[in-house]
């Protein structure tokens, strides 16, 4: 596929394996773990490998939609800046816990 898009959508594995024992029981005997955790000493691998494909892949103004553990909000929000997103925004779930951002790709950062 060599199309761009309009919203790229990721819930990535966000939990550290050092927070695992704060995750209920039900989510943890019921998800596969390689859905939920990632190696705490890499724990932005997978968001620097979707803001890489985002760059490349939204159209200008394209929106990225992801799912974030809210501990590692500023980090998460100082990756997606410096790879050029703007207009960045934490949304919270309905519980009032920092959920997720919301991006959209600058035009001057897009990868043709």
């Amino acid at each position: 596929f060599s199309g761009k898009f309009d919203v790229i959508v990721s819930n990535p594995p966000y939990i550290r394996r050092s927070e695992m024992n704060l995750i209920s029981v039900h989510v943890k005997n019921h998800e596969p773990h390689t859905a939920l955790f990632v190696e705490d000493d890499d724990a932005l691998l997978f968001y620097r490998a979707i803001a890489d494909f985002a760059k490349a892949r939204l159209k200008e103004d394209g929106q990225l939609f992801v799912e974030i553990n809210a501990a590692m909000g500023q980090e998460i929000q100082n990756l997606l800046l410096v790879n050029g997103f703007r207009d960045i925004e934490l949304k919270k779930d309905l519980s009032g816990n920092s959920r997720m951002f919301r991006a959209v790709a600058a035009p001057n950062h897009l990868i043709t």
